[in-house]
């Protein structure tokens, strides 16, 4: 069997080329690695986001019901922050409140007004009277 010589430059050019596979081979790793961690990265910021977004639905829920306002509000509002959605209560609070107050004042004007004078409270009324007012609403 006869054996082959290898120079310096070959054995140099061998562990290169060597060094060169592993350098690709990390490289790649490397890779995929980095986009392992930025997918789990992303999965993080969305079931954060959803938390987020869940707390401050159920934040709205709970101020609304507060104030009064029926809960159904709450997909109106925007949920930037905790800050924007006290802003949009409160003007969502305002407008319905504003509504509310105009349909009352309409529905007021179109009413017949009382037939008679002053309403005497039920009991200064005598059984006549009582009857009477009684009939005229039937």
């Amino acid at each position: 069997m006869e054996e082959t010589a290898y120079t310096p430059a070959d054995t140099l050019a061998a562990v290169e080329g060597r060094l060169a596979e592993l350098a690709a081979r990390l490289s790649a790793q490397v890779e995929a690695l980095t986009e392992q961690d930025e997918s789990r990265r992303r999965t993080l910021d969305t079931r954060e986001d959803e938390l987020r977004r869940r707390e401050l639905t159920a934040q709205a829920h709970e101020l609304l019901q507060q104030r009064g306002l029926p809960a159904a509000l709450a997909d109106c509002l925007a949920f930037a922050d905790e800050d924007a959605l006290r802003r949009g209560v409160d003007a969502l609070e305002d407008a319905f409140r504003a509504a509310v107050q105009q349909g009352v004042e309409e529905r007021l004007l179109t009413q017949d007004a009382p037939k008679s004078g002053a309403v005497k409270p039920l009991s200064e009324m005598t059984d006549e009277e009582y009857y009477a007012a009684v009939s005229r609403s039937n």
